[in-house]
């Protein structure tokens, strides 16, 4: 994508050697990259993000809001087209964001589009919607590379993977023959035995909550947490998962229930 420049090696596209320098040399190529972090400005439309760096100008100095709007329906409806260009970016849930960089890849007539783990903050319902648009864009032509630790999406997209370990490939490899195990010990280097779980936990309870809510998503939470022990907090992307650990960390503050260390109560102030 030309964020970094290599030490070493070269890149080849349809079988010519290019020069990355930067991002605007590689989008010049037909390379476009989404990352982890979008690059986006939430404040500002749809359409103003698709051509963020770039804008359709009328003369010298005026920007062409409507041509950029015409411009990035055409875009979207290929592949999303509920998506208003005119609405605040704002406004958009993460997958529909991330579908705009897509949109925005192929205004820019991208070949090759490579996504940095793009379902890192996505429920599973989004990301079957992504997997879909992953889906026609292969379908169309188009070169994807799909950067991913959660092997059952790779599995579920992806004809072939790359594995690498330590900054080195250790193979490509064909999916339909290897298994998700195999993959594994690949990206680990060894074979995982299946090991039984031993609690090392205590009776003594070291950290309990009860009818713990805040002001946003945090409703009613009771638990204990004994000494020795491991306490997962599993849930959806928006589930409150973060905003509970941000009351239990002093970050915000709960608008009902307490908490106690040690059997004594504490009080956070943020």
């Amino acid at each position: 994508s030309g964020v970094y420049r290599p030490t070493a090696g070269s890149v080849l596209i349809d079988g010519k050697p290019v020069t990355l320098v930067n991002p605007v040399a590689a989008r010049a190529a037909g390379v476009a990259m989404i990352h982890q972090e979008l690059q986006q400005v939430p404040r500002l439309s749809v359409a103003q993000n698709m051509f963020l760096g770039h804008p359709l100008t009328r003369g010298a100095i005026f920007v062409a809001r409507r041509e950029q709007e015409r411009r990035a329906a055409e875009a979207l409806a290929a592949i999303d087209p509920s998506i208003d260009p005119a609405a605040p970016l704002g406004t958009l849930k993460v997958a529909q964001r991330q579908i705009v960089e897509i949109a925005r890849a192929l205004l820019d007539r991208a070949r090759i589009v490579a996504m940095d783990e793009p379902t890192s903050s996505l429920t599973p319902s989004e990301f079957e919607r992504l997997a879909q648009v992953i889906t026609g864009l292969a379908r169309d032509g188009v070169a994807v590379v799909y950067v991913s630790h959660k092997l059952d999406e790779v599995f579920g997209i992806c004809r072939r993977a790359t594995i690498m370990r330590d900054g080195v490939v250790v193979d490509s490899v064909d999916l339909n023959d290897l298994s998700e195990k195999a993959v594994v010990a690949m990206m680990v280097g060894r074979e995982l035995a299946q090991e039984q779980h031993n609690s090392h936990a205590t009776n003594k309870v070291m950290l309990s909550a009860r009818g713990l809510s805040s002001a946003t998503k945090v409703r009613n939470v009771s638990f204990d947490l004994h000494r020795g022990e491991v306490l997962g907090i599993a849930g959806l992307v928006g589930s409150g998962r973060t905003e509970l650990l941000r009351l239990l960390a002093g970050a915000d503050r709960a608008t009902a229930g307490t908490i106690a260390i040690d059997g004594k109560a504490a009080r956070f102030f943020s």
